[in-house]
């Protein structure tokens, strides 16, 4: 891998980490003012929208400047948010943090495309994936224990008058970690500037149907779609779950949500070790064992059980959406510029999980249980990856499962398109 890329990954994993250490100070500061628990989901989406709304404009954007630049603008903006959480916490600091990371990922991930050659993505991506599920794995415990009550009770024994100081030594923490994340990103390499980038949003429609009309892409879209779509229901889902039926603490939900992420870094490094991105099509009947997991989790009612069960989760999770992404990344970069293709994936997966998150909200609001909500993902999840199976079999033929590199090209794309 070039030099750059690894002052990438660090940056990355520093601002994701911090990114999740602020979600869990919020979900602590909601849970201290007594706010109903549907709170959660719009807590959550809210660190999402600005990905949909921003789409537009941060892919061009992206493009326009060097990527490098963007990134430090990006995470100048999430530690305004963190000073702001600092003063006097309200919903605008979260917005903040929201507004830099729709910024930040067209960025990031763009420079991962233009940096690093065609044969190399998935692997790229596993190490990419890797640290971000790391960065969710410590930014998760971390967050759970800045949280808690058990780093109340210790600065109080270590230091009486601290009674009174609440979440102010976890927002000192977050600010640290975003100032390493920005400090870490003057070592990231300058991109290619394109300086015709368009800022429009009749050009960024073109662009999703661009993407959208492409066989594979389609495919591959769909997939991330579902997994992150999915995959954030569960986070919070999964800790109410935990609260009610084996009456865990967050920061005990965030210890074992930790070790399924580790699992997931287990399966996205198997994925970039044995899955060629030429065969990146062969792992997405996962998403059936991944949707009948789900569908039996809330059956359990041992705990080690149900930790074995999610470990599981996490290794199919991460061989499955590394391989997938590349493809997509991939697939996006060819048909346009790298900061478009990152910011229509990211409007369609944002998208996704803000609709699921204010449908679970909704329905949480109503008195739905976990339980239920839990197995209507499962089913949603099968029926998702059961729609995509039969856009295989009636879009795609046997080669495009196991295609040539060259098929990944422009040209590529183009007969693949003209013939269905």
């Amino acid at each position: 891998m070039p030099p750059g890329f690894y002052w990438l990954i660090f940056a990355q994993f520093f601002s994701a980490l911090a990114d999740h250490v602020s979600l869990f100070i919020g979900i602590y500061l909601l849970q201290q003012a007594g706010e109903p628990s549907w709170k959660l989901f719009l807590l959550k989406a809210s660190l999402l929208v600005f990905y949909v709304v921003l789409a537009p404009f941060v892919g061009p954007w992206s493009d326009r400047y060097s990527k490098n630049r963007v990134m430090f603008v990006a995470n100048a903006i999430k530690l305004c948010g963190a000073i702001s959480l600092l003063i006097e916490p309200s919903a605008v600091a979260f917005l903040l943090i929201g507004v830099g990371a729709a910024i930040y990922a067209p960025a990031k991930f763009g420079l991962v495309t233009e940096i690093v050659p065609p044969a190399d993505l998935i692997r790229a991506n596993g190490w990419t994936e890797t640290t971000l599920i790391l960065a969710v794995i410590l930014g998760t415990a971390l967050g759970g224990f800045l949280s808690s009550e058990t780093l109340q009770q210790l600065l109080i024994s270590q230091f009486p008058d601290s009674a009174g100081w609440g979440t102010t030594p976890g927002l000192f923490v977050l600010l640290l970690l975003y100032l390493a994340a920005a400090g870490l990103n003057w070592g990231v390499p300058q991109s290619v500037v394109q300086h015709n980038a368009t800022i429009s949003v009749g050009r960024f429609l073109q662009s999703n149907r661009t993407l959208w009309s492409d066989s594979i892409a389609r495919i591959a879209l769909m997939i991330t779609m579902l997994i992150w779509v999915v995959s954030a229901g569960l986070q919070l889902l999964i800790i109410r779950w935990l609260q009610q039926d084996f009456s865990l603490a967050i920061s005990e939900s965030a210890y074992l949500q930790g070790a399924t992420e580790i699992a997931v870094v287990l399966g996205a490094l198997l994925a970039g070790r044995f899955v060629q991105l030429q065969s990146a099509l062969r792992v997405m009947p996962l998403a059936y064992v991944f949707g009948a997991l789900v569908i039996f989790a809330p059956m359990l009612n041992d705990i080690y059980l149900v930790s074995i069960l999610m470990l599981a989760v996490g290794v199919v999770l991460g061989f499955l959406v590394v391989p997938m992404n590349a493809l997509l990344q991939h697939r996006g970069v060819n048909l346009l510029s790298p900061g478009e293709s990152i910011a229509v994936q990211n409007f369609n997966e944002c998208l996704g999980i803000v609709v699921a998150l204010i449908v679970l909200a909704f329905a949480n609001t109503n008195g739905v249980s976990p339980h239920i909500l839990l197995i209507s993902l499962g089913f949603f999840t099968l029926l998702i990856s059961l729609l995509v199976g039969w856009l295989q079999r009636v879009t795609l033929s046997n080669s495009d499962f196991l295609f040539p590199m060259s098929s990944l090209s422009k040209e590529g794309i183009n007969e693949n398109n003209d013939r269905h």
